[in-house]
């Protein structure tokens, strides 16, 4: 009887998982903003706004890390343009108080990281786990909840938790024997989005660096973030139209 109860439960692990597949690696390719949206700025220190889309025209202001901004023309150039470390292309956007051009690798749908505050309750956690989880929480909003535990002890030993999130995004928890993963899947953003959303909680938690940014920067390779005891390895990914940010540690 038991047998068989092992048996349904690795079933119902394997639908489970077929669900969450075909629900988080699409095959879309990652949706552009469009004119007349709404963006926040996403550069920690401010974004230059310029009476023409390049970086020798004059600057006409600063606009400020969360600041929106309205899109009011794009540029005809598909391929992207690289300034820096960051690809993107030029855009036209208008503020409370500038219009003028500005790099569109530094605007996101996200809205900005706000710094994360340690309390005295808080778990032995890093500040970059505890920034990124106020952040989904307060700020992307969990809608749903989905429990999974296969129910076996020791090295097969495997829990999970997602978060399905607003804006269809997701935040998923694992837990294994004697290490953890945590994954921040975002639906239909750009990679520049993503890049600066790790950045921006580095810089937040004040372990941001030059030598960091190059590896965040480059997606797809995985580095030691040096974020605590137990924190951890991370790797940023593109599949299809989701950006993925993953976490892996333990002791």
């Amino acid at each position: 009887m038991r047998r068989r109860s092992v048996q349904l439960k690795r079933k119902k692990m394997k639908l489970i998982i077929t669900i969450f597949l075909i629900f988080n690696f699409g095959v879309l390719k990652s949706q552009d903003y469009k004119i007349g949206d709404s963006l926040f700025v996403n550069s920690n220190g401010g974004l230059n706004i310029r009476n023409k889309a390049n970086t020798d025209s004059k600057v006409i202001g600063l606009l400020n890390f969360g600041e929106r901004v309205f899109i009011e023309s794009k540029s005809k150039n598909e391929k992207l343009i690289k300034i820096g470390l960051m690809k993107g292309n030029w855009v036209r956007v208008k503020s409370k108080k500038y219009e003028g051009f500005i790099f569109d690798a530094y605007i996101s749908k996200l809205p900005q990281v706000k710094k994360y505050h340690k309390t005295e309750f808080d778990e032995d956690e890093s500040c970059f786990m505890n920034t990124m989880k106020e952040y989904i929480f307060k700020e992307l909003i969990p809608i749903d909840t989905t429990n999974y535990n296969n129910c076996v002890d020791g090295e097969g030993a495997h829990s999970m938790r997602i978060y399905e999130l607003k804006g269809g995004h997701q935040f998923i928890e694992h837990g294994y024997w004697e290490s953890y993963q945590i994954e921040f899947q975002l639906n239909n953003i750009r990679d520049s989005e993503g890049i600066q959303l790790v950045k921006n909680i580095f810089q937040s938690c004040g372990q941001y660096s030059e030598e960091l940014e190059k590896k965040i920067a480059t997606v797809g390779i995985m580095f030691d973030a040096n974020m605590g005891e137990f924190c951890c390895n991370m790797v940023t990914e593109r599949f299809g139209n989701k950006f993925i940010i993953r976490l892996m540690g333990g002791p």
